[in-house]
């Protein structure tokens, strides 16, 4: 059994602390096992009662931080390595669940169980049989949800690229292309470093990579500028990053096992030992490997509750830096604090944030994504263009964009509270009208964020005009939505044609130039008028009056 805490006050600490956490008040909680840990700092009891209390606030790295500094201090706390394995299954690492359950079920007494014991033994020994399953699915071929051909005449960085050298001579300044040949260029220079990454094994025939660093931040570079550029080169690609994302851990001495509140404790002391030039690409790493991982369990397993978890993690470290060394020069903090790479991040949670609440509501309020979009908008207000010859298309991936972010998840916010009214009751039409408005306004912002040859630019163009059909709005405000979409086409097909999302669009549009038609000849026979609203059958409901 694990040791009570032997100073008395920290012993009353972990009691009220107990109190709370019976009372489901576990920030307070939390709060008396830190006080306690401070007098009692190797206590694995206090270790796995404040992970517990993390892993009910949905803070999953540092419950498995906790929980992992449980065990180190008594390997046979079963109560440790469950809360271990919780957390783990939490953080999207079922094969490390499995084998904590394992050692849970290991620490238990093999006979003479008590009631409490036999207990933990049924619900670890179900939790295995579960996670043991989920962990032996990992070996199935996957498959990035983004992803698509990237053969050399589809691909749209490729055709950007080709694309480039007649846009810089008709002095085009604002495309798509510009975002997506930036984000090949990071890309590119991930697959260079990573292909010079060596394995030595040493005779324990532990295998330790060695190599250039830097993969690690071109790839999460990449995918902050424009995430579809996330493509799987080969079969083995993931294996090898993780030996690259390994070996740069290794290198800058990143955590790996830490979550965001001991990464503060311990970065503070860090800087105060090593300085600048230890913490800084430690942290750098660790951030960006979170960011990566979180983003790679979002598109390759469809995982959005755990991409949340991890890059709103990095998300906070950069928050939290940004205060505490807010007069510190960049060049000593790093890129990872300054204002462009951390709305870039924002941009990537809020996307994220936005899957994990289609997925699981409960979990993911409509609410919280709504205050998450608000908040990404006021990063976006007052920026400064960052744009030049050398990189035009960074103040599109770093401000624009995430402004359409923002607006896309209002408009989807929107449509989400009207679809979730009854339409058969009266006093919800005015309601229904309302949030579709919003949500068509809002989408037509989102699309006048993005360059006007992107997918986005037309997609979300045209989830506005359905809402606009949605609450009846007339054709004077339809038409020339419609007249856009059918003009800006043929240039987003040069550079989008193959991607996923266009395809899945293509029905869409069709209907979108089908319905131009009909009102056109409407228009031009008299059987409409600019103020009237026709609305195609497929979006008929409540009607402005």
């Amino acid at each position: 059994m694990a040791k009570q805490p032997a100073d008395a006050s920290a012993a009353q600490l972990k009691d009220a602390g107990n109190a709370l956490f019976a009372k489901k008040d576990y920030e307070a909680a939390n709060d008396k096992y830190t006080e306690a840990l401070k007098l009692d700092e190797n206590n694995a009891v206090l270790y796995a009662n404040r992970s517990a209390c993390f892993y009910n606030v949905k803070r999953y790295l540092d419950a498995a931080s906790d929980a992992n500094r449980a065990t180190e201090l008594d390997p046979t706390y079963a109560k440790a390595w469950s809360r271990l394995a919780a957390a783990y299954a939490a953080i999207g690492n079922e094969i490390a669940s499995a084998k904590c359950w394992k050692k849970a079920l290991n620490a238990l007494p093999t006979e003479n169980l008590t009631p409490g014991e036999k207990k933990q033994k049924d619900q670890y020994e179900s939790e295995l049989k579960i996670m043991q399953k989920k962990a032996d699915k990992l070996n199935t071929p996957i498959r990035p949800r983004n992803g698509g051909p990237v053969t050399a005449d589809m691909a749209p960085w490729i055709r950007a690229v080709m694309m480039y050298p007649g846009m810089k001579e008709r002095g085009v300044a604002e495309s798509s292309a510009y975002v997506i040949i930036g984000a090949y260029h990071d890309w590119r220079a991930g697959m260079d470093t990573m292909n010079n990454q060596r394995s030595l094994e040493f005779t324990q025939g532990v295998l330790i990579s060695r190599g250039p660093s830097g993969a690690v931040q071109h790839f999460s570079n990449a995918i902050l500028r424009d995430a579809r550029i996330f493509h799987l080169p080969d079969s083995q690609w993931l294996d090898t990053y993780r030996e690259q994302s390994l070996a740069e851990t290794r290198t800058y001495r990143a955590w790996t096992q830490a979550g965001p509140e001991l990464v503060k404790t311990e970065a503070l002391e860090r800087l105060e030992r090593e300085g600048w030039n230890s913490l800084r690409p430690a942290l750098a790493v660790t951030i960006r490997t979170w960011i990566f991982r979180g983003f790679m369990d979002s598109t390759v397993r469809g995982r959005d509750d755990v991409g949340v978890e991890f890059v709103g993690r990095a998300l906070e470290i950069i928050r939290w830096g940004q205060e505490v060394w807010k007069d510190v020069h960049k060049d000593n903090r790093g890129a990872i604090f300054v204002p462009s790479f951390a709305r870039g991040v924002h941009s990537l949670y809020l996307e994220l944030y936005l899957g994990a609440c289609a997925k699981h509501r409960a979990r993911f309020p409509l609410e919280t994504l709504h205050e998450e979009a608000q908040a990404l908008l006021k990063d976006c207000e007052d920026v400064a263009p960052e744009i030049g010859p050398t990189d035009p298309g960074f103040d599109l991936a770093y401000t624009r964009y995430p402004r359409g972010r923002a607006y896309c998840t209002i408009g989807w916010y929107h449509a989400q509270l009207a679809s979730q009214l009854n339409a058969e009751e009266e006093e919800n039409k005015d309601s229904i009208l309302e949030h579709y408005l919003k949500s068509a306004d809002a989408y037509i912002q989102s699309a006048n964020a993005f360059a006007t040859d992107d997918i986005y630019h037309l997609w979300y163009m045209n989830c506005g005009l359905q809402n606009f059909w949605r609450c009846g709005a007339p054709l004077k405000v339809t038409m020339p939505i419609m007249k856009t979409i059918r003009e800006r086409l043929p240039d987003m097909n040069k550079i989008w044609e193959h991607y996923s999302m266009t395809k899945n669009g293509l029905g869409a549009f069709e209907f979108t130039l089908e319905m131009e038609k009909q009102f056109r000849e409407g228009l031009d026979n008299g059987t409409f008028t600019m103020d009237q609203a026709p609305v195609p059958d497929e979006f008929a409901g409540p009607q402005l009056t």
